[in-house]
């Protein structure tokens, strides 16, 4: 029966649950653990959530996204979403009208093709996923991890390349190599992308590291990898573009938390941001090993201290962050406003006053001897906002000042209701109220 109510549901993301985020021009795309994606704009959500089905190999919506955890975005502006148990995703939801790509969508399970755990783009457009498994639960060979999934710059599949094994982090640096990190077994690659797709790349490795490899971040000359053996073998190391390990080793706060997939960037002037299960690390430009701020859910307003994924603006500077507890942005660049002076504590009195011609005498003292003294200005206006009259007081007086008759600057009368006394005093400044009465 309609009795005239209807849902209104607040904006939301997918699920608090957060897993990935990637960014496109002052958009936020994240992805769940198991409740779909959503696309942020600063006010409101588009999501594709879990359950939505499309049926036609391209179409206008996403195919039953679930667990959205490979998130990259091309140079054409197309992104990328792997979820498990459905397929990937190639997708413009910015187009009219949207075009989106279902490829593997309806695959026998187990389909290898969407787990993956990372993703990114190389500087020749071709896309790079590196995958993972769920063989905890299904045992079955077609269910092995199969190291790297690599799609070419038209987005077709070519093939998979590289080691078989778990890689939990990919980036490309700015000399176009792709580095990829390996867990259980942990190994670092660094390669050069294929000229021809349909050839085997060439892996000359960077075995450098013998602990899961959790995030990589590249940018400028150096390549930053996260690792995550344990708190006291893993931690933050630095390469140079030739593949050279700095042997200083950058404490992390904690280990990544439990669906990490993307726990650490950098930003446009060099700071180096680490999420962990305790919550955020940043490392200001230029980053050294002693030299840091920790973020937590009780010293800031991050959200949880689980922070699964990081992504900075390369544009502003903001960070945003995917946790197990919702969405947070942070702006490390935000300068508050100046604060308000401090007002003047005066009174008026009488208030409420009787207006009659000739005996309305408002007088005004000061409450704190700390107020300054001296010729004082003010105005007062209507309840409408209405300029009535200016008027000076002198405040350094001991004596109270009678500041205004009820008269206007023309002379009448004024009648009786709510007026506002302004008062200014160097840089201090109070608004009270008065009530005038016949």
């Amino acid at each position: 029966v309609d009795h005239g109510w209807s849902l209104e549901e607040p904006p939301h993301p997918p699920s608090n649950s957060l897993v990935n985020l990637v960014l496109d021009h002052g958009l936020v795309y994240v992805g769940s653990e198991g409740s779909g994606a959503g696309r942020f704009d600063g006010r409101s959500w588009r999501l594709w959530p879990s359950g939505s089905s499309c049926a036609a190999p391209d179409d206008t919506c996403m195919s039953n996204p679930t667990w959205v955890y490979a998130m990259t975005m091309d140079q054409k502006g197309r992104k990328w979403f792997a979820s498990w148990a459905s397929g990937v995703e190639d997708f413009d939801d910015l187009a009219e009208p949207p075009s989106f790509h279902h490829l593997w969508s309806g695959a026998a399970w187990p389909n290898p093709h969407s787990k993956a755990w990372a993703a990114a783009v190389d500087q020749d457009g071709g896309h790079w996923f590196g995958m993972e498994t769920d063989c905890d639960i299904d045992q079955s060979p077609e269910c092995a991890p199969r190291g790297l999934d690599y799609y070419d710059t038209s987005g077709t599949w070519r093939a998979f390349l590289g080691p078989a094994g778990k890689v939990h982090s990919i980036t490309v640096d700015d000399a176009g190599y792709v580095w990829a990190g390996y867990a259980n077994p942990g190994r670092l690659l660094r390669f050069r992308p294929p000229v021809d797709p349909t050839a085997p790349a060439i892996f000359p490795g960077a075995d450098s590291l013998r602990v899961n490899v959790e995030g990589l971040a590249a940018r400028g000359q150096y390549v930053w990898a996260l690792t995550d053996y344990s708190i006291s073998l893993g931690g933050l190391f630095r390469f140079d573009l030739s593949g050279r390990i700095d042997t200083t080793r950058y404490e992390t706060m904690d280990v990544v938390p439990p669906l990490a997939m993307h726990p650490l960037d950098v930003g446009p002037d060099g700071s180096v941001w680490v999420g962990s299960r305790s919550g955020l690390r940043r490392f200001p430009a230029p980053p050294t090993r002693h030299n840091f701020i920790d973020y937590t859910a009780e010293n800031s307003p991050l959200v949880d201290d689980q922070v699964r994924a990081v992504r900075v603006d390369q544009q502003t500077g903001v960070v945003w962050l995917a946790t197990a507890g919702g969405l947070s942005r942070f702006d490390p660049n935000y300068v508050p406003g100046a604060a308000a002076p401090p007002s003047l504590d005066l009174r008026i009195y009488p208030n409420p006053a009787m207006i009659t011609e000739g005996a309305t005498k408002l007088r005004l003292a000061r409450k704190s001897a700390n107020d300054p003294g001296g010729i004082t200005s003010g105005t007062i206006y209507d309840v409408a906002g209405r300029h009535v009259c200016d008027f000076q007081v002198d405040l350094g007086r001991p004596d109270p000042q009678v500041f205004w008759d009820g008269h206007d600057d023309a002379g009448r009368l004024v009648r009786a209701g709510i007026y506002f006394v302004r008062i200014r005093a160097g840089s201090r400044a109070t608004t009270m109220r008065v009530a005038l009465v016949r």
